[in-house]
């Protein structure tokens, strides 16, 4: 018997076969493991291993083969063995899990998808829409200018309530009281049945609040953008080259061209290459000399990713993007690059990564698992940092999907 296991792979496009030779045993099956996580996140959902060559298969080694299964069968993937040895074949019967053995066919809504593909960038679109969507009411609230100065107050604070289906990106805290979210106001992101939040407190760590039982999540806020989540379409987008990312401005131009839309808002889930975005060490209304990014003050005030940060995470994003904006929402909303008249405004919280499906994702129901399953890490306002020589460039993602709508009317308040 051979004393280590080589492990090569063959791309058939669609799926992928893992090919094994040697022990699958206590030591050898971690390195299996991170073998098949690798290529689950480069992409690929239906995997074959390939046994002719294993020898030896342990229970630990059961335990990792288990472990993709049941992953990749919640995504509406596949995993299973091939080539099995006699021996391997016998102690699987043992244990119960024939179905390890059992080839799971291409679904046939599949091969369509991939047939109505549209590529743009490198990356393939599949579109998928919902003619129950209504067109959606955009409400911005309060007055975001203020940031710059010391203008803001008590009264100025106002509470959002998240019951479902709504989403909203802006700067608030989580807390019961006006004043003390005052000296906490951070970045937050609204997420239908949840709210989370990067607080200003010195802590540095995200809070979040999901509805459970009676709990209804709230945040006290000094401005936002708020929308209703009854999207028109949603889009899944993957890479045509394992591994090649795509940047968010890309995303957004794409998805307004695929649309035909002037201004939409959207909520997608990703799996990031790196995010560049700032967040709030210090909350706007802190009293202090002088304005919040006055310089040197904005050193102490203003966290800054240094480098695209948190990749192979996940991010969960929510924003708006227009091409024809009115006066109102170019007071929230900033061009998407140098040179480009298109204007939005994006904050994501990062989680933890968490395997998808990739077609037929319900929105709230994902969302939900997330949060209740993956520690969230970050909250961040996202940015391009095109500075000439030194900027770090914009946020970029593997593949993902986005659920879009398109914004009919603004409204203030």
């Amino acid at each position: 018997m051979k004393d280590k296991l080589e492990i090569s792979k063959i791309n058939h496009g669609h799926y992928l076969t893992i090919v094994l030779d040697g022990r699958v045993d206590g030591h050898w099956s971690g390195f299996l493991s991170d073998a098949i996580t690798t290529e689950i996140r480069n992409g690929f959902y239906n995997i074959v291993l390939d046994f002719g060559g294993v020898d030896y298969l342990s229970s630990d080694g059961i335990r990792v083969l288990v472990k993709f299964y049941k992953e990749l069968k919640k995504v509406n993937g596949s995993f299973y063995l091939s080539e099995v040895s006699e021996n391997v074949r016998t102690i699987i019967s043992l244990v119960g899990l024939q179905d390890l053995m059992k080839e799971k066919k291409e679904e046939p809504q599949a091969k369509e998808a991939m047939m109505g593909s549209i590529v743009r960038d490198g990356f393939a679109f599949t579109r998928e829409e919902n003619p129950e969507s209504e067109k959606i009411t955009l409400n911005l609230c309060g007055e975001p200018e203020k940031v710059h100065s010391k203008d803001f107050l008590v009264s100025d604070v106002k509470t959002e309530f998240f019951d479902g289906g709504k989403f909203a990106i802006g700067l608030g805290a989580i807390t019961s009281d006006n004043t003390d979210a005052l000296s906490r106001m951070g970045e937050f992101i609204g997420l239908g049945n949840a709210v989370a939040y990067l607080p200003t407190d010195g802590t540095n760590s995200p809070d979040y609040s999901l509805k459970t039982g009676n709990l209804i999540p709230e945040i006290r806020h000094l401005y936002g953008l708020f929308f209703n989540g009854n999207f028109s379409d949603n889009f899944r987008f993957d890479p045509q080259n394992t591994g090649d990312s795509i940047k968010l401005s890309q995303i957004i131009e794409n998805l307004l061209d695929f649309t035909g839309f002037q201004t939409l808002a959207m909520v997608m889930i990703a799996e990031i290459s790196g995010l560049v975005g700032v967040s709030l060490s210090k909350s706007p209304n802190l009293k202090r000399e002088d304005p919040l990014f006055n310089f040197p003050e904005v050193r102490d005030a203003v966290n800054f990713t240094v480098e695209p940060s948190h990749s192979k995470m996940l991010a969960i994003t929510v924003g708006v993007a227009s091409r024809k904006p009115n006066g109102q929402l170019l007071k929230f909303c900033r061009p998407l690059g140098k040179n480009n008249a298109t204007i939005g405004h994006f904050h994501a919280a990062v989680f933890s990564f968490h395997l998808l499906k990739k077609s037929n994702i319900k929105l709230s129901k994902t969302i939900n698992t997330i949060i209740e399953n993956e520690q969230i890490h970050d909250v961040l306002h996202l940015i391009n940092d095109d500075r000439e020589a030194v900027g770090i460039g914009e946020s970029e993602f593997f593949n993902g999907t986005c659920w879009v709508g398109e914004v009919k009317s603004i409204v203030t308040g």
